[in-house]
């Protein structure tokens, strides 16, 4: 995974600095990002970060930046940001190129690294309101689970409502089934199983969902992961998200139903994302 001379680096703590007009990150959203939480050690789950950053620069043909040249970019954007905690974003695009669809012969792949002030922590179970959103995420095998640039279908669905008291959204596919929400991954347990959405058409397979997944199959906890209509979700006993910048939060309120944070979203939160979030032992 080589670096590029051309690599860039963003100036300040809240812009990605000035991108070229032909850049294709722009113009046709070719290119994959990450965020995630960087404390005082530095970035939280970093090699897992990296690895999963060149997995989707892989998946679209791009090389990857190398560990050094990102370590780099992140110390220059974060030592500009005052804030202890911050939000860390990689973009890595195609580059530049002549007009049209046609990927350049040999492109110059751009990286862009981004760092703002983290948001409080928040506890595991201080609360998770979902509803459920009217659009239909498209099924694209070819870019499923990757985090590209192309995140319209989650703008617009983030649109649907303006409601302070309702956290996030749940995004179902074009057959009804349940992929995550539209900042997140979902996980539900109903009894002893543990349910997951696949997303082999449609959705982001984050790097959290990764964890939870290891954790749970090292604990000999059984996990379905396939596509499951939104009623499964709606009848469980416990309901958790994650992704890297929030870590861990129970669900507490889902359709008509208000469940209560539950034990194995605890042990979860304890186990894995202490460094999240304020996690009482």
């Amino acid at each position: 995974m080589a670096d590029h001379p051309s690599e860039r680096l963003s100036p300040g703590p809240d812009s990605a600095g000035p991108v070229p007009a032909d850049d294709r990150g722009l113009l046709y959203g070719d290119g994959v990002f990450r965020t995630f939480r960087h404390g005082p050690r530095g970035v939280l789950d970093r090699e897992g970060q990296f690895a999963v950053l060149a997995r989707d620069c892989e998946a679209l043909g791009i090389a990857a930046p190398g560990a050094e040249r990102l370590d780099a970019a992140i110390f220059a954007a974060t030592r500009a940001n005052v804030a202890a905690e911050q939000v860390v974003r990689i973009t890595v695009t195609r580059g530049g190129g002549p007009r049209g669809y046609r990927p350049p012969a040999e492109p110059r792949p751009a990286l862009y690294v981004n760092a703002a002030a983290a948001p409080a922590r928040t506890a595991w179970d201080a609360g998770y309101r979902l509803r459920t959103c009217a659009l239909r995420l498209g099924h694209q095998p070819r870019l499923a689970g990757v985090k590209h640039l192309n995140r319209l279908e989650n703008v617009l669905a983030r649109a649907e409502w303006d409601d302070p008291a309702i956290d996030d959204g749940v995004l179902l596919g074009q057959t009804g089934e349940v992929v995550e929400t539209v900042s997140a991954n979902l996980f539900w347990r109903s009894g002893d199983n543990v349910f997951t959405p696949a997303l082999n058409l449609a959705g982001v397979a984050g790097r959290q969902r990764a964890r939870v997944l290891e954790w749970l199959r090292a604990h000999d906890t059984p996990v379905m992961i396939g596509h499951f209509p939104a009623s499964s979700l709606a009848s469980a006993d416990e309901a958790w998200v994650c992704n890297s910048v929030i870590g861990l939060r129970a669900v507490t309120a889902m359709a008509a139903r208000e469940p209560l944070p539950g034990v194995l979203a605890e042990r979860l939160a304890k186990a894995l994302f202490a460094d999240w979030q304020a996690v009482v032992p």
